[in-house]
């Protein structure tokens, strides 16, 4: 995929559960005891270079995953 001029060659994806601390549950309505999910993530160009990093706080009470996997010609 090309975006802006650089090749996105790969993202690296990482959810876990967690406890948010008192600002998150403040900023998220949440009562103490609340779990969260937390994506982490990187995205790399085609010669590996760092495109952009998250970090993402989800309500644990109000969240859906949904995907589609298709193939793609780049894959081998």
């Amino acid at each position: 995929m090309v975006a802006l001029g650089a090749t996105i060659d790969a993202m690296d994806q990482r959810v876990r559960a967690v406890t948010p601390g008192k600002l998150e549950r403040e900023l998220l309505g949440l009562k103490p005891g609340t779990a969260c999910l937390l994506t982490e993530g990187e995205g790399y160009d085609d010669t590996g270079a760092l495109l952009w990093m998250e970090r993402i706080l989800f309500r644990g009470d109000q969240y859906e995953f949904c995907g589609r996997i298709t193939p793609s010609d780049s894959l081998e």
